[in-house]
């Protein structure tokens, strides 16, 4: 079955928000170096209590609208070697197949050399903080 070809450009990071961790649709093995490539580096939330943290990175739609966040939660004492084992889960606002099938085309893309990580082709995409 053929699918339909999903537009790179249709989700823009946002960074300055927290993001959506509510009711996960798809999770996939977090690789630090793959991720950063291709989203660039994650925003991160640390909760001092638990001495726990979330890597995250939220996405909107082209007309702004919140679209999904990515995540991943280290739990304490979480060794930095370990950070392969721990899952990056997305949470979509709306259209949870569409943010899975973008981020999983860009993250292919990336990783077969497709296309140049999102650091070296930023002027394709938008970074915008949102006060």
């Amino acid at each position: 079955m053929l699918r339909k070809k999903i537009d790179p450009h249709r989700f823009i990071r946002q960074v300055g928000k927290r993001p959506l961790l509510t009711e996960p649709k798809y999770t996939t093995p977090y690789e630090p170096e793959l991720f950063a490539e291709t989203f660039g580096p994650p925003e991160m939330e640390m909760n001092d209590r638990r001495r726990s943290g979330i890597l995250f990175w939220n996405f909107v739609d082209q007309d702004g609208k919140a679209a999904f966040s990515m995540f991943a939660e280290f739990p304490a004492g979480q060794k930095a070697q370990d950070a392969k084992k721990v899952p990056v889960c997305l949470s979509a606002h709306r259209s949870s197949l569409t943010a899975y099938l973008w981020t999983a085309d860009r993250l292919g893309a990336v990783e077969n050399g497709d296309e140049l990580p999102l650091l070296l082709g930023a002027a394709k995409f938008v970074v915008s903080r949102v006060c």
